[in-house]
């Protein structure tokens, strides 16, 4: 088996089409960091999408498009409307749901797990429906009670909730985690949907010097246990006074012993 890797990073063009329809055209070779910067802080339009600044638009989007802001605003896919791509003949083609590639369009939003299942090389994607932001885009996310050095509303609060990582923890948080999501007076408030809260159990690797001093034989000691919640909030300075009265007690206690950064 062999396989080829196509390097499309200078397909990176950013061009709004139609700013009342949140309609943008995005070349496949961006990364997610690049499309906030494009996106959200020049056009002022929010692209929901994952966290993680160097993967690429398109691998995000045949994987579906999960993110921070999929509770309140759906899936990155959600978005897409039109997808260019070059088939296995070398013709350039747009798939759109009106035409008669709409069932590659389907298959390109979410339809492959990365890249491996899509029988094409998209070289770009359009959007439909991204929102307008209510305030000025910003130019970084915020941190707990933070604003930002153009003293501009915060859009993003961010924080982590860290514990003693011991098995005993870990199951005690997923299912007070569990609880709190299925808690029906939670789901039945609007601001409850911008609040995404991954708990995190995982394995880290130490520094290089503490690696390099490890046991051959005891592998394990080449990492540290970390558990913690990462928790994201999406709203303007009113959202996110809201947010520190009502949840933010609440997820800061899930289970005792938690240290917020």
């Amino acid at each position: 088996a062999f396989g080829v890797v196509i390097d499309v990073s200078r397909f990176n063009e950013v061009k709004l089409l139609d700013f009342e329809k949140g309609a943008v055209r995005l070349g496949a070779g961006l990364t997610l960091g690049q499309v906030s910067m494009k996106v959200e802080e020049e056009l002022g339009l929010i692209f929901p999408m994952g966290h993680c600044a160097t993967v690429g638009l398109t691998g995000v989007i045949l994987g579906g498009g999960q993110g921070v802001l999929s509770r309140y605003l759906c899936m990155t896919v959600d978005f897409i409307s039109a997808i260019e791509f070059i088939d296995e003949n070398g013709s350039l083609i747009r798939a759109n749901e009106t035409n008669g590639y709409a069932d590659l369009l389907w298959l390109a939003r979410g339809g492959g797990a990365g890249v491996i299942h899509f029988p094409g090389i998209i070289t770009a994607v359009e959007t439909s429906g991204l929102r307008p932001f209510n305030v000025a885009p910003t130019s970084a996310q915020h941190r707990l009670n933070g604003t930002n050095v153009n003293g501009r509303p915060k859009l993003y609060t961010t924080f982590t909730v860290e514990y003693n990582a011991t098995v005993e923890n870990a199951a005690a948080l997923a299912m007070a985690w569990q609880e709190f999501y299925q808690n029906s007076t939670n789901n039945g408030d609007p601001l409850f949907s911008r609040l995404p809260i991954e708990p995190w159990f995982r394995m880290k690797p130490k520094s290089r010097q503490e690696r390099a001093n490890a046991s051959a034989t005891q592998p394990l000691d080449m990492f540290q246990n970390e558990l913690y919640l990462a928790v994201y909030f999406f709203g303007n300075d009113d959202k996110h006074g809201e947010f520190m009265n009502r949840y933010f007690p609440l997820v800061t206690t899930l289970i005792p012993g938690g240290t917020v950064s």
